[in-house]
């Protein structure tokens, strides 16, 4: 597990806690060419992240199959996120199943319908991508097949299905592992599969008290 822990300083600050970046090959590269398509070029503390977090071994599989990162509000963790998902869902060969949760379903559903989409909507590559906004199947789909999905915050998230990429944001306001828990599972069949599935967790900061799970992933 690689874990980051960004401090509230200038862009182009270092992380105060990070997993190194070593001499591997990285995808960083390519997710930072997604961000420039989609108007939002990496800043140096999101490219840090990218090249460290999409490290592959020597067989082209993901170094870190869990990451876990902290950012301040308003620093851009958004667009680091909609970029990281948009390139899984455009440069594999087998169809992906990306899918998103944030603190509520609501919440969720608001982020890809409101903030994700009129991005992707509006880029060069806008035209890749569609949308599905029925309620309870949301989902932007991409030609190849692939689909960035949403999920609510329960025990039962994933079921049904096979997962290469879950996210989970506003970690936050988790108090146990559940959800993650939930999603773990619908990984395992998608290990054969280069580069592997990898599981996301993203947040602001939390409380000592509310914030248990996060808090937990800290000392992974």
């Amino acid at each position: 597990m690689t874990v980051m822990h960004l401090p509230i300083s200038s862009a182009d600050c270092k992380p105060r806690f990070s997993s190194p970046r070593t001499d591997r090959k990285t995808y960083g590269g390519a997710v930072a060419d997604i961000a420039r398509a989609l108007g939002t070029p990496l800043m140096p503390w999101q490219r840090h992240v990218v090249d460290v977090a999409l490290e592959v071994d020597d067989a082209g599989r993901f170094v870190y199959d869990q990451v876990v990162l902290t950012v301040p509000r308003q620093a851009g963790k958004t667009t680091l996120l909609l970029a990281v998902m948009t390139w899984r869902a455009l440069a594999c060969d087998e169809r992906q199943h990306i899918t998103y949760a944030a603190q509520s379903g609501v919440a969720a559903r608001d982020k890809m319908l409101d903030e994700y989409w009129p991005v992707l909507q509006a880029s060069p590559i806008g035209d890749v991508f569609t949308v599905r906004k029925t309620s309870g199947h949301e989902a932007i789909m991409a030609s190849g097949g692939s689909r960035i999905t949403i999920t609510a915050a329960t025990e039962k998230a994933g079921h049904g299905g096979s997962l290469d990429f879950p996210v989970i944001d506003e970690a936050f306001a988790y108090t146990d592992a559940r959800l993650e828990q939930a999603l773990l599972p619908a990984m395992r069949a998608r290990r054969r599969f280069l580069p592997g599935p990898q599981l996301w967790i993203v947040s602001t900061a939390g409380t000592d008290r509310k914030s248990t799970r996060l808090n937990s992933s800290h000392a992974n």
